[in-house]
């Protein structure tokens, strides 16, 4: 989707539908996801209703991701 308002609604109406059934697809979003909306939107996500197994997970592959792609994990944590 091209930026804009529309790409900003459809971003906030994803990060609101993070529940605890779905979190590992909000993760694998934020490791492997392409695109700063995808990455803010699972950033956001994941940082309020991300539970403790949702943490040990990111920082369990912390070390095993790209120096440019550590800091979304880190922006979670």
């Amino acid at each position: 989707m091209p930026p804009g308002d529309a790409t900003l609604a459809l971003a906030q109406q994803i990060e609101a539908a993070i529940e605890p059934a779905n979190a590992l697809a909000y993760m694998e979003a934020l490791i492997h996801g392409e695109g700063p909306e995808v990455e803010r939107a699972a950033i956001r996500a994941l940082a309020r209703a991300g539970d403790a197994s949702v943490m040990q997970a990111l920082a369990a592959v912390y070390g095993g991701l790209a120096p440019e792609r550590r800091g979304r994990i880190l922006e979670v944590l």
